[in-house]
């Protein structure tokens, strides 16, 4: 049996079923078709959680969150379209958990189904508010699954941004997602999650840290800076070798392995370096706009969480009144709020540039080295 999937306008992929057919026990959809409409099906795999793939009751169920007509409801996959081959099949724990055995380490159960859609890359992107929009459906995907079901991603970076035919946005590959309150007691166990361009400053730097929404958020504002950076016009193209090497991909490893980075992106929010302040994108103006809006958002966020100093011993007369800490409910990051406003705001813009195509700048300028 075969049953295809539904398609929604952006959010979440969702509407998965199973691809079950006699021919086909692989489940390779190169020329599966729905029975009655003859619309081209496409493969799927996913390894979800198996504290979000089960319910007490054992049935199988992917939280899904979708947004249409400016509804959000919650859909489950009932059991009976998992495969049960694949059903109790638990996987192997991802290269990003710990090798060792513990009472923390996360079974997954593998489950497989077919999209009657595809999705092209978001570094395909026609123009540049093309990608911003995208962006944006993505993060309200990414919104609804926190705010509706208490799910962070994990794992926000560009190739998990995908562009359906309309030229919108989707957030796929939810395999490393996980509730917040199980992240929580969880504790820092776990080795981080993510991809490492678009990891969070704190993730890089701390990997035993407990990863929270702020980071799935930050990590959002990586995507758009990369794929402007390498894609798109702007003035710091000689020294996009030194921006990439130092935000995007600086790392140190420790004699045990351990790798550690972060210290270009948090130089970059708190001082501006790498992205001066007379940064600018040539012809997409609104998106130079979304980048000075949203850099002292994180840069508040990254203020607030450093380490507290230790108490000064200096007797001095006219020592400063320290300025009380704003409470983490304050902050601009906070929420996906602020963010998901600036996006909006960037793309209520008139200004936007219609035919600034994605346009690789590696090609030009050759292979970007690894920083050390």
């Amino acid at each position: 049996m075969m049953v295809f999937a539904q398609k929604y306008p952006f959010g979440i992929s969702v509407g998965f079923r199973l691809l079950e057919t006699p021919n086909d026990p692989c489940g390779n959809s190169a020329n599966a078709r729905h029975p009655e409409s003859n619309v081209r099906l496409y493969l799927n795999d996913i390894d979800i959680l198996k504290s979000l793939a089960s319910s007490e009751s054992g049935d199988a169920e992917i939280v899904l969150i979708n947004h249409c007509e400016q509804a959000t409801r919650v859909e489950k996959i009932p059991v009976e379209s998992i495969n049960p081959e694949l059903h109790n099949a638990h996987t192997s724990p991802p290269t990003q958990m710990p090798r060792r055995e513990t009472r923390h380490t996360a079974q997954r159960v593998h489950h497989r189904f077919v999209a009657d859609f595809t999705r092209k890359p978001l570094n395909t992107f026609s123009c540049s508010k093309q990608m911003m929009q995208a962006t944006f459906d993505a993060f309200t995907g990414h919104r609804q699954a926190y705010e509706k079901c208490n799910i962070i991603h994990r794992d926000v970076s560009g190739r998990h941004i995908l562009l359906d035919e309309n030229g919108r946005g989707t957030l796929t590959d939810w395999d490393l997602a996980n509730g917040k309150e199980r992240i929580e007691w969880e504790g820092g166990e776990h080795n981080r999650t993510g991809t490492w361009e678009f990891m969070s400053t704190l993730t890089l730097g701390y990997p035993s840290r407990i990863y929270t929404i702020q980071d799935d958020i930050e990590s959002f504002v990586h995507v758009v800076l990369y794929h402007g950076l390498r894609y798109l016009k702007h003035n710091a193209t000689a020294d996009l070798s030194i921006i990439f090497n130092y935000v995007f991909q600086q790392k140190v490893v420790f004699p045990d392995g351990q790798r550690f980075g972060g210290d270009g992106k948090a130089v970059m929010f708190a001082r501006r370096k790498y992205i001066h302040v007379d940064f600018g994108f040539t012809l997409a103006t609104p998106l130079t706009a979304w980048i000075n809006n949203v850099f002292p958002m994180v840069a508040q966020y990254l203020d607030y969480m450093a380490p507290t100093p230790p108490a000064r011993t200096l007797k001095a007369r006219k020592l400063k009144t320290v300025i009380p800490t704003l409470a983490i409910d304050d902050l601009e990051l906070s929420t996906h709020e602020m963010v998901a406003f600036a996006f909006e705001e960037c793309l209520e813009d008139k200004d936007w540039p219609r035919n600034d195509k994605a346009v690789d700048a590696f090609k030009k300028i050759g292979r970007i080295s690894k920083a050390r």
